[in-house]
């Protein structure tokens, strides 16, 4: 247990345990969050991905008139296993792939 220096660290010491941030050493966090959006941008359909909530999720966002519903299922499914197989990290990280559909009709 980290000496705690003022009340702020009394408050924050817990929390860094909670989430973990206190176990990882700051080379492998970076690494972590530069390898997770490449990763998700590998894949075909993927406009876009970025790693978030401190590289313990990777949003990848979808063309959607290359990547269907389904298809969403199965490259979420892509990205994960790529990052099981590929990286080594603490801890889990969720895959979420966002697609929209948006219509516009004008009425006259």
């Amino acid at each position: 247990m980290r000496e705690q220096y003022s009340v702020h660290a009394v408050h924050s010491q817990p929390a860094d345990v909670i989430s973990g941030a206190g176990t990882e050493m700051i080379p492998t966090y970076n690494q972590r969050l530069t390898d997770l959006e490449p990763t998700g941008n590998f894949f075909a359909g993927v406009q876009s991905a970025y790693s978030i909530q401190a590289g313990r999720e990777v949003r990848g966002l979808v063309e959607n008139n290359r990547v269907i519903d389904q298809g969403a299922v199965a490259l979420s499914r892509e990205i994960a296993h790529k990052i099981d197989t590929e990286m080594a990290f603490p801890g889990q990280i969720k895959v979420i792939v966002i697609g929209a559909t948006r219509i516009v009709q004008d009425a006259r």
